[in-house]
């Protein structure tokens, strides 16, 4: 098993633990009464690789898992940023 790559094997197990964490946490957004206001996708990626599809595909799994309703964001060191850097997510630092 290859961790925080598009790993078959992987990206399965992610998809399961997204959809259990969604199943728990996605009704308490803000907008449904919850104090959940944002959710990150991937947490300093660029320390680890450079890899836009994995990225894409982790927001892809959080948004199935419910969290459609707050704005979903990634965290990085600035000098990593534009290697994962996806359009839709806000980026921190």
């Amino acid at each position: 098993v290859t961790l925080r790559m598009l790993d078959p094997y992987y990206m399965e197990r992610v998809g399961i633990f997204m959809k259990e964490v969604g199943k728990q946490l996605a009704p308490l957004q803000v907008d449904k009464g919850g104090n959940i206001i944002m959710v990150q996708v991937e947490n300093e990626y660029g320390s680890y690789g450079t890899d836009k599809p994995y990225v894409s595909a982790v927001r892809d799994l959080v948004r199935e898992s419910g969290f459609t309703d707050v704005p979903l964001f990634q965290c990085d060191w600035s000098s990593n940023f534009t290697n994962n850097a996806l359009d839709d997510l806000i980026w921190t630092v």
